[in-house]
């Protein structure tokens, strides 16, 4: 009720952005949340799209998963091509490896990649690091990729931004795979 009433007070909603401080698969009725916001957007709003910005560490619950491909845009996090980088990258609270990513985004009907490059103590730029992103990008097979930097200040203020020239090097690469 309350999603409709908020849908009602705006009549032109482009997007319903599932995301926040925190992953939104953790909630533990996410499929059945998805499906309330999904009955509400088609009632109010049929023309916006539901999306979910996800970091991928529950696409081992079928819930998850059920709940992710009822959305029309997955966004996944994966910031990294190899394990040890992903590990520093996005400093996981749940175990979780780049095989296990890759085997639940298989489970997905289609997903989106946002990729965030950063230098400093922890660096995902070298070329040996954004060659075996490529590769894995290539394995996974994306309908986007979303390519970016440090935009607001990080926890670690150690963590710098990369330079414009590097993000289109980034996605030459990519475009060339």
């Amino acid at each position: 009720d309350a999603i409709r009433a908020q849908l009602r007070l705006t009549s032109d909603v482009d997007a319903m952005t599932f995301s926040g401080n925190g992953e939104p698969t953790l909630h533990p009725e996410f499929e059945e949340l998805v499906m309330d916001v999904k009955l509400a957007r088609d009632e109010l709003s049929p023309r916006a799209k539901l999306i979910v910005l996800t970091n991928g560490a529950h696409l081992d619950s079928k819930k998850v998963i059920a709940g992710l491909n009822q959305v029309d845009y997955r966004v996944i996090k994966l910031d990294a091509g190899n394990d040890k980088l992903m590990k520093a990258v996005n400093a996981p609270l749940v175990r979780r490896n780049l095989a296990q990513l890759l085997s639940g985004i298989k489970r997905l009907n289609d997903c989106m990649i946002q990729a965030m490059f950063m230098k400093g103590p922890i660096d995902n730029t070298g070329s040996a690091d954004i060659d075996e992103w490529v590769e894995v990008i290539g394995m996974i097979k994306p309908t986007a990729v979303q390519i970016m930097t440090v935009t607001r200040e990080p926890m670690d203020k150690a963590i710098l931004p990369v330079d414009e020239d590097t993000l289109y090097t980034i996605a030459f690469k990519l475009k060339k795979r």
